[in-house]
């Protein structure tokens, strides 16, 4: 199986078992969308860049606060979707997974799942 279809297959597993979510991607720090899966089509690449200086400032904001600090998730909230934005900790640091879910989605299993899906995408490397 070619590697971005293994990809796709670790993405719709995060979202077919994480009640209450719309997609999973991943992407790249800089904001380049690798892959997506979902049940509804949002325009996700779109935003991505923006994506990628919130992971920078909060990156950023952890350094500031404790030295070699690695930044793990970032979760962002607003009045119908949360998004969820794990790192795959990839030898170089350039991927995470990011999921999209209706707001009164679990948070604990958000964060259960996606770190599941970048731990699979960071095998797969």
């Amino acid at each position: 199986m070619q590697l971005l279809q293994q990809v796709h297959k670790q993405l719709a597993e995060c979202v077919d078992k994480l009640p209450k979510s719309i997609c999973a991607f991943l992407a790249t720090y800089d904001g380049h969308l690798i892959d997506l899966y979902g049940s509804q089509q949002l325009a996700i690449g779109d935003n991505l860049p923006m994506a990628s200086s919130i992971l920078g400032l909060a990156q950023s904001l952890i350094s500031g606060l404790e030295d070699g600090a690695h930044l793990d998730d970032v979760i962002v909230r607003s009045n119908d979707r949360v998004v969820a934005m794990i790192g795959v900790g990839d030898a170089h640091n350039v991927l995470y997974v990011g999921i999209v879910a209706e707001r009164m989605v679990n948070l604990g299993q958000m964060l259960v799942a996606g770190k599941a899906c970048a731990d699979a995408v960071r095998a797969l490397s």
